[in-house]
Order: structure tokens, then sequence, then C-alpha cells
């Protein structure tokens, strides 16, 4: 696959096969004669010898991963191996620093996605116009309750959270709670079950 990239300026096809190189080999890439170097994958034409005389690739590594690749170009006398080793310790350093970029971009990608997750389950559980109420199966407390809820019980908001369920008698019949606690931890869920319901 041919593709197009854009590397301190110069544009270079098949960067693939550069990374694909590195990847095997875990080395950087020294090349003296570009043009000619099928491991840079073949030089754009409007890219000739004359523009592109000497071309080093620095694989970047982070707890063994190959996470990126620092490039650079047209040293005048090319580049050897004195180079590779006079740049590692920069490498490990932007290794570290680019690895903790992409945990940051990947822990503010996943608060984002926990943010709009949030508020569209609150919408749907604050707006719906039946009862709701999310209750702590273990100790019966309620957590949170809807408007809708509420209204059917005739109770207000600090008067329910962090109640139990049996604390405040919603249930006409007292064995409803542990039967619904029983069927959950069995099965996962209730499903249709009608119950009813006392008021203040």
């Amino acid at each position: 696959m041919h593709t197009e990239q854009t590397c301190l300026g110069l544009e270079l096809l098949n960067l693939e096969t550069l990374l694909d190189h590195m990847m095997t080999s875990g080395d950087a890439v020294i090349s003296n004669q570009p043009a000619v170097d099928s491991r840079l994958g073949g030089l754009s034409p409007r890219h000739t010898v004359d523009n592109m005389k000497s071309f080093l690739a620095l694989p970047i590594y982070s707890q063994g991963d190959l996470i990126g690749v620092a490039g650079i170009a047209n040293r005048p006398a090319g580049y050897d191996q004195q180079h590779v080793d006079f740049l590692k310790p920069l490498l490990v350093t932007g290794g570290t620093l680019l690895r903790a970029y992409r945990n940051e971009v990947r822990r503010k990608r996943n608060e984002n996605a926990l943010r709009i997750s949030e508020e569209r389950f609150s919408k749907v559980f604050h707006l719906n116009p039946m009862g709701k109420a999310i209750i702590n199966i273990n100790t019966g407390k309620l957590i949170d309750v809807n408007e809708s809820f509420l209204n059917t019980i005739q109770y207000a908001r600090e008067e329910v959270i962090g109640k139990a369920i049996n604390e405040l008698n919603l249930y006409a019949d007292p064995g409803v709670w542990d039967e619904i606690v029983r069927v959950v931890l069995q099965t996962g869920l209730v499903y249709d079950q009608e119950t009813m319901l006392c008021i203040k």
C-alpha cells in the first residue's frame, strides 16, 4: 500500500517499508544514498538525489514497544553508527514523553466518553416519566431516585436517599424485597414483577 507522509519537509512513499524494517531488525536505518535505498520505500518523484543526500531514521522505544520514529536528513557528510549512539539518550527520553502523552490523550478520551455516557444515562433516568430507583442490592439502600418515583411514593429526596427499602416500608408485602434480591442474585435481573408500593 502506498501512502505519502511528510518527515521534516521531505515526502516519502511507502513509509510502511521503513517501519517494517525497523520492527524486524530493531535497528536504526542509515542511508547515505536514499534515492536508491529500498528500505525507504522509494522517494517521491519530485524529490531527487539533489535535495535528499542522506537520511537517518531512528526507532523510538518505550517499555519494549516501537512507538515512534525520528528522522533527520541531509547531513552533508552522511550518517553513521556514531550519530545513532549519540542520539540514543534523547530517544529514550523521547519515548518516555511520547508514551506519557499518549496515555494522557487516552485518559482524556476515556473521561470524555464516560462523561457523555453519564449525561445520557442521567437524561434517561431523571427525565423518565416512570418511577426509577437505583438500589444497592447488598444493603437495600436507595442510591438515587427520579422525580417520578418521588411523586409516586410522596416522599422528598432527602427522606429516601441512603435509606433501606425495608426501613421505608415501601412494599406492602415486606417479603417482596427479599424475593427480588434472591432472584437478582440468582439470575442477574428481575423481569415483569408486579408489586404494590406504600405511599407516605
